[in-house]
């Protein structure tokens, strides 16, 4: 009976190192962090950051490509965190009033990379794409978009900095027709 007990404890307190020493990450269940950038000031009830403009207390909404649905909320310095996330590729969607942020990330893996002008004209591209064309994309594909036409990226910080939603601004969404009617 005491050596069975021993050989127990041993077993236990081996699982109990090994899954703080992989940071417990066990069936696919990961953290991320992200962060938020603005070309200008928004919100004054965010903290200062090194003189970048964040999206402060905004909601965060995480979507798997089932269309499963994780939230949080950025912090005074527009950033967030969240947990309990199985392996795949995630929409990630930041707003606040009627400022929105949106990127593509894959877990695991994925290392943090700030929601901003660039992400958000990707996640555009993606979305008139995927009306015209469903299933063309794959949600982990949207990284790869890189060739962006800087005017597109100027009108998305244009909205940006006036404190619009780039998925409601006409301009904006006129380029990105324009882009994808033109390139696919």
């Amino acid at each position: 009976m005491g050596k069975t007990l021993l050989a127990v404890l041993i077993l236990f307190s081996g699982a109990i190192l090994l899954s703080g020493c992989t940071g417990g990450n066990f069936g696919g269940i990961n953290e991320q962090r992200g962060s938020t950038y603005l070309p200008d000031e928004c919100f004054p009830d965010g903290c200062s950051v090194s003189g970048v403009a964040v999206l402060p207390h905004a909601e965060v909404t995480l979507e798997s490509e089932s269309g499963k649905t994780w939230n949080t909320s950025t912090d005074c310095q527009g950033e967030w965190f969240i947990s309990g996330l199985p392996a795949g590729a995630y929409l990630v969607q930041i707003s606040r009033d009627r400022v929105a942020l949106r990127q593509v990330i894959i877990l695991p893996g994925h290392e943090p990379k700030q929601a901003d002008a660039f992400t958000t004209c990707q996640v555009l591209i993606y979305t008139y794409v995927e009306e015209l064309y469903p299933g063309t994309f794959l949600l982990e594909d949207v990284s790869g978009i890189e060739n962006i036409p800087l005017e597109l990226i100027e009108k998305v910080e244009n909205a940006l900095r006036d404190c619009r939603d780039p998925f409601a601004d006409p301009e904006v969404l006129a380029s990105v027709a324009n882009l994808v009617e033109h390139t696919f």
